[in-house]
């Protein structure tokens, strides 16, 4: 489940072509945070409010990014 979610969020930033700090905004995390993220680790604060960043900024349901893995079969935007 949270590799899951680790890997999802990589996607999104991939998918809609952000940077780190256009990313961490919208997930109202650092930069810092964002690449601990992206190289697998699940920093130990992370703020549930992060999902609800990205079903605001996204509209993918929480339970959609921790089960469901995004980008699976789908073209690169």
């Amino acid at each position: 489940m949270i590799n899951t979610f680790l890997k999802n969020i990589i996607w999104l930033r991939k998918y809609y072509g952000l940077t780190k700090k256009e990313m961490a905004g919208k997930l109202g995390i650092g930069v810092w945070t964002l690449s601990k993220i992206e190289k697998g680790e699940l920093p130990p604060r992370l703020n549930i409010d992060v999902l609800f960043y990205i079903y605001k900024e996204f509209g993918i349901s929480m339970s959609d990014m921790l089960s469901a893995r995004l980008g699976c079969g789908t073209e690169e935007k």
